[in-house]
């Protein structure tokens, strides 16, 4: 989330703000998280980033994990993505 608290989120809706590559945060965020959209950035450590997440998610109990690559992965081959 680029600047937090600026949208208003439905009910039943809590924005958490945490750092793909920062653990406790993660662990913080994903705590009572049922399904999880995971879009991450192409960066260097986009795989370390996706990694955490994953084994973070699966820690939490998480039950639906959404990822999101790139647009028209099927398209674009030769953009590097998780």
């Amino acid at each position: 989330m680029r600047q937090p608290g600026k949208r208003d989120f439905p009910a039943g809706v809590t924005e958490v703000v945490a750092d793909l590559t920062d653990v406790s945060s993660m662990r913080v965020a994903l705590s009572s998280v049922r399904t999880l959209f995971l879009l991450n950035a192409v960066t260097p450590d986009e795989v370390t980033q996706a990694l955490i997440a994953l084994n973070l998610a699966q820690e939490a109990g998480i039950e639906r994990i959404v990822y999101l690559s790139v647009i028209h992965a099927d398209t674009f081959t030769n953009v590097p993505h998780f």
